[in-house]
């Protein structure tokens, strides 16, 4: 069985202090994009192994720009929660 595996995407709503993007949405975005679109490509599922975003609560608009982008390929994308997706994970 193929597939497209990948993990710890970590996607927040705020850019980090070491980013310089004007727009950290649409980077992030575009990242998201590429790896669906690769699945998409090739026509293979997508497997997301944890940490899909940064932490259990993430600012609407970057949820809304996930949704977007797996929506063409949404019955062939499979998300596992990681321990940053879940609540009372602790550094």
């Amino acid at each position: 069985m193929k597939f497209v595996l990948t993990a710890d995407w970590h996607i927040q709503g705020e850019r980090p202090r070491c980013r310089l993007d004007s727009n950290w949405i649409e980077t992030q975005r575009q990242a998201v994009r590429f790896v669906v679109w690769q699945a998409m490509k090739r026509e293979l599922p997508l497997v997301i192994l944890g940490d899909i975003f940064n932490t259990p609560r993430t600012a609407t608009p970057a949820v809304v720009m996930l949704i977007e982008e797996m929506m063409p390929w949404r019955e062939h994308i499979y998300i596992l929660a990681g321990n940053h997706d879940l609540p009372f994970h602790s550094f």
